[in-house]
């Protein structure tokens, strides 16, 4: 009978044990993820004007002209933004730009309601275009 009690008292120790370390486990995996989920949030107020300077970009492909090496793309940029490129990218291969105006003066963005000509040293068959708020925009060329 002695017996019975120990080993009884002795599962009632193992399982308060058990419900112990899963307890530890699962309070360090909440504190990281939460620690996590905190560090890639924004304020509404922020979150609202990135919402707005992406809905204000809109740019249409005008012309596209192909060299041997070198591609300039037209484009107009219709929204009510100015964009700024935070990338230039030809057949998925990220390349070195530039922005320039019609006239041929370089430009680091592209006005609200103008046409600009972006110039890459490669040709291919799509451009694809990140801009500073991190829409992409993807052309046939």
């Amino acid at each position: 009978m002695i017996l019975k009690k120990r080993k009884a008292v002795s599962e009632v120790v193992a399982v308060t044990l058990i419900l112990a370390a899963m307890t530890a486990v699962l309070g360090v995996a909440l504190v990281m993820s939460n620690d996590q989920i905190l560090s890639n949030k924004a304020s509404a107020s922020e979150a609202i004007d990135k919402a707005k300077q992406r809905v204000g970009e809109l740019v249409a492909l005008v012309h596209v002209e192909k060299d041997s090496n070198v591609m300039k793309v037209t484009l107009f940029n219709y929204g009510k933004e100015d964009i700024t490129f935070d990338k230039v990218m030809v057949d998925g291969s990220e390349v070195a730009f530039s922005i320039k105006s019609p006239e041929g003066s370089n430009l680091d963005k592209v006005p609200s309601k103008n046409a600009a000509i972006i110039e890459v040293n490669t040709v291919g068959s799509t451009i694809q275009i990140v801009t500073g708020s991190g829409n992409l925009f993807e052309f046939l060329t």
